[in-house]
């Protein structure tokens, strides 16, 4: 998995570095960042990169070199790498500038990384590209984990915690808050769920969700209720026990799903909840393809995620063609070779694409 320094963190970092930068360290303040740095090398790498940005210019205030004796006590203690290149200690550096140069520089940083804060904190955007997947730390403590080509919008606000899934798919492992309802919005439905673990695709015009651990509540979004902090363990307001099926405007329904469920949505229309495999359903994050008795048109979208030579079926007869198997989602000679063996295929490679249509009759 490729490498990030998320946004979030980024935010995080930015803030740190405007505060440690105003000097006058407390002893409760030095603890707070020791444990923020110490939480993983990324809160390493990222505060330095933001620092970065000012190699020129010294830390302000009197904290600067408490700061950089934090940063080196962190480092040492083995938990957590050091990244970049070690820079003279900004004590030294502020010798080079007069007390005016100083002050001016004192107020462009403060002014220019509340600006990057505020600049993330409102974007709120993060995305993969093909044959990429992304581990992210929200906030609240909650981890996304996006699929190739996905994108997702956070927005969290002092009443809900909420995610767009714009593109993709997303696997959820939500931090349990009865304050804050965790609430996932994907095309016409909207998933509600508390401390729990599942995995939303959003592809083809439908939406499938599959409950991992715990539980969520599936609905579309005109049934979609507040939730009040002392019903968040129970049942969702408004819908009855124990099925959670309610009928709402054009026939929807409101529906429960527990560890090892799975539903399909779309606009129009959700199935009902289904036993299913669930290692299969989040075999992606090991980067691995499994299908049983799947459409190629499903398995051909799956593997155009992770590759820039796409695959094109050319003729329609083809798309419920059904295909079986576990694939490593980054070979793409050993899923062709699979392909070319099938006797109702022709595989016909260029240099831009793959294309498949019906054997020749014999």
């Amino acid at each position: 998995m490729k490498a990030h320094t998320n946004s979030q963190i980024l935010e995080e970092a930015s803030a740190w570095f405007v505060e440690l930068s105003e000097g006058h360290l407390t002893d409760k303040v030095r603890e707070q960042f020791s444990d923020w740095l110490r939480a993983s090398p990324e809160h390493v790498r990222a505060y330095l990169q933001i620092s970065a940005l000012w190699e020129d210019a010294p830390l302000l205030g009197k904290g600067a070199e408490d700061v950089e004796a934090l940063i080196a006590r962190t480092c040492a203690a083995g938990n957590v790498v050091r990244v970049g290149k070690d820079r003279q200690p900004s004590s030294v550096r502020s010798r080079r500038f007069v007390t005016p140069l100083r002050s001016a520089l004192a107020a462009g940083l403060v002014v220019v990384a509340i600006g990057i804060s505020f600049w993330l904190q409102q974007r709120g955007v993060y995305e993969t590209a093909i044959g990429e997947q992304r581990l992210l730390t929200l906030a609240d403590g909650s981890t996304i984990e996006l699929n190739a080509q996905s994108r997702v919008r956070v927005h969290f606000t002092a009443a809900e915690r909420s995610v767009d899934l714009l593109e993709g798919q997303v696997l959820f492992h939500v931090t349990h808050d009865a304050a804050r309802p965790f609430i996932v919005h994907s095309g016409a439905a909207s998933v509600r769920a508390v401390g729990t673990q599942f995995d939303v695709d959003r592809h083809s015009g439908e939406t499938v969700v599959t409950v991992v651990e715990g539980r969520v509540a599936v609905l579309p979004d005109s049934l979609l209720q507040p939730v009040s902090a002392n019903a968040v363990d129970g049942p969702v307001p408004s819908i009855p026990a124990p099925d959670f099926a309610l009928t709402g405007p054009g026939g929807a329904h409101a529906l429960l799903l527990t560890a090892g469920e799975q539903v399909t949505l779309t606009a129009q229309a959700a199935s009902r909840p289904t036993r299913t495999d669930v290692a299969a359903a989040i075999a992606w994050t090991q980067r691995k393809l499994v299908f049983a008795s799947s459409p190629l048109t499903q398995v051909v979208d799956e593997y155009n995620r992770y590759h820039q030579k796409r695959i094109v079926i050319r003729d329609r007869r083809l798309a419920g063609f059904l295909v079986s198997g576990v694939f490593s989602a980054t070979d793409s000679r050993a899923f062709v070779a699979f392909l070319r063996a099938q006797p109702n295929l022709t595989v016909q490679e260029t240099d831009t694409e793959i294309d498949i249509s019906g054997a020749p009759p014999k």
